[in-house]
């Protein structure tokens, strides 16, 4: 975006962090159970809708702010960009490797397949 890194730009990396903090743990907590893959893939699935329109919510608001600074806005635009684009960028993390990670640590096998 051609801006560089300021105090309102690490203000906004350190608010992305308990942001991207609070969406793995909500889809931990709600995933922690599973036993199998098909049951972690479900629990997973049940958490992408409300995760995902939090984050698009929080973007498109912060949108206007990354685009269309003017005037005393400057000075928070390199905030809006690093919460913009961190949590853009965290939301597939946290839908896609966390429950993968999940899996992986937990030793959960992928569900067996029949032959035919």
């Amino acid at each position: 975006m051609g801006v560089n890194l300021s105090m309102p730009g690490m203000i906004g990396v350190v608010g992305l962090a308990g942001v991207v903090v609070n969406d793995g743990l909500i889809m931990v907590s709600f995933i922690k159970d599973a036993k199998d893959s098909e049951t972690l893939m479900k629990r997973a699935k049940t958490r992408l809708r409300p995760i995902f329109l939090t984050s698009l919510t929080t973007v498109l608001g912060l949108a206007s702010l990354i685009f269309f600074a003017s005037g005393q806005a400057m000075i928070l635009q390199p905030m809006a960009i690093s919460l913009g684009f961190g949590i853009a960028w965290a939301t597939v993390l946290n839908l896609v490797y966390v429950p993968l990670l999940y899996a992986v640590i937990y030793k959960i096998n992928p569900p067996k397949r029949v032959k035919i």
